[in-house]
């Protein structure tokens, strides 16, 4: 999805990195960080464009201050 990693199951730097930007962004509890992890990883594993786009609308319509760190990395769809 991100840079140069080919596979979903590569997400696990990337999430801890998008977390920090998150916390920057005011999610800072763990029960905030949770539901955005959820919704990172839902656009992550997303098997298909149609499923990709809901997901990544949600997370746009959640808080489109983080879920602009999805675009700045250039996911591969």
């Amino acid at each position: 999805m991100f840079r140069k990693e080919n596979h979903a199951y590569c997400l696990h730097h990337p999430a801890e990195n998008f977390l920090q930007v998150a916390g920057k962004q005011g999610i800072r509890k763990e029960a905030t960080k949770q539901p955005v992890k959820e919704m990172l990883y839902r656009v992550a594993y997303a098997p298909t464009l149609r499923e990709y786009i809901v997901a990544i609308q949600e997370f746009r319509s959640y808080k489109p201050e983080i879920a602009k760190w999805v675009d700045d990395n250039k996911p591969k769809q």
